[in-house]
């Protein structure tokens, strides 16, 4: 019986996969014209290439009226067959519908986002993680559950008045101690301290080293992030970041502190000199949440407001 449904789950889902990645190749075709069309509106985690470098495999839906794309749906997917499931990288942040027609209004986005949404009931597993400006957006019809989660955002302005006085006295402990931020020239040395991170707390580390370079080339080559460290006068790495931006948002995606420096201050001054030179450059720093509660009290540190976004899950097993 146990081998029956096994047969019977591998050619349905065997049957659908082959159809869907027929479809797709043509919809990423078109997708890679749409996105050098509109990538100056489109976010981060959404470009092709990016997409290229962090998912195991990824496809992409596209809505279209009289040739023209109203909406897409980027997503990342892994497995094979009976485990074929859509899935958000560790490294990326937002798994989203994305509308190109800001002026469509919420009857007809909804009904959209649930055409392209029901050509997903393939895979035994799903995961996104909206745009916070997509949250009237409702998928419960569809099976999906809703669950929220906050990230923490500086927008407009930023000064050290509304630091914590924590934060404060850090940032200036280095400003005296004559700390020094730039560009890691070292990234093997970076990713050790970032890597430091995830043993401390005993969970499995977000990226390794081979996609760490590669993404890195990416984002030095299009110039679209960043890995910074910061030293004392003596050359020491004190610790270290990498963040990525699109023309509206930066976003902080890992770090990492040398732990024979623990007190440094130096996490505290690099973020509060990168914090700065977004809001200077006019856009928004976005520190891509955390749901730990001291994680989220050291981003608020910085004035950081919260800004909740959804998250629409859907398994079609009954657990």
């Amino acid at each position: 019986m146990e081998l029956l449904l096994l047969e019977c789950w591998h050619k349905i889902f065997t049957e659908k996969v082959k159809f869907t990645n027929n479809e797709m190749k043509e919809s990423k075709k078109s997708y890679l014209d749409v996105y050098n069309k509109h990538n100056a509106t489109i976010h981060f985690f959404a470009n092709p290439e990016w997409l290229n470098l962090i998912a195991e495999n990824w496809d992409v839906l596209l809505y279209q009226k009289d040739d023209k794309t109203i909406a897409l749906l980027p997503f990342c997917t892994k497995g094979n067959f009976v485990t074929n499931r859509i899935y958000l990288p560790d490294i990326n942040f937002y798994q989203s519908i994305i509308f190109l027609d800001k002026d469509i209004n919420q009857s007809d986005r909804n009904r959209i986002c649930i055409e392209l949404f029901k050509q997903n009931s393939n895979y035994i597993k799903s995961y996104f993680k909206f745009l916070p400006e997509y949250s009237d957006i409702d998928l419960s019809n569809l099976k999906y559950k809703k669950e929220t989660y906050t990230t923490y955002i500086i927008e407009q302005a930023y000064s050290i008045n509304q630091l914590s006085k924590n934060h404060l006295r850090n940032i200036n402990k280095a400003i005296q101690n004559k700390y020094t931020i730039e560009k890691s020239t070292q990234l093997e040395d970076a990713y050790k301290i970032i890597q430091s991170t995830f043993t401390k707390q005993n969970i499995k580390s977000k990226i390794d080293y081979n996609t760490f370079e590669k993404i890195n080339k990416f984002c030095s080559d299009k110039n679209c992030g960043n890995t910074l460290v910061c030293k004392n006068t003596e050359g020491k790495l004190l610790a270290t970041l990498f963040y990525v931006e699109d023309n509206h948002t930066v976003y902080y995606l890992l770090s990492g502190f040398n732990v024979s420096y623990k007190n440094s201050g130096a996490m505290h001054y690099m973020l509060h000199q990168l914090i700065n030179q977004t809001i200077q450059g006019g856009k928004t720093f976005n520190f891509c949440g955390s749901s730990k509660k001291t994680i989220a009290n050291f981003f608020k540190g910085f004035g950081a407001k919260n800004e909740n976004l959804n998250i629409w899950t859907k398994s079609i097993f009954k657990i």
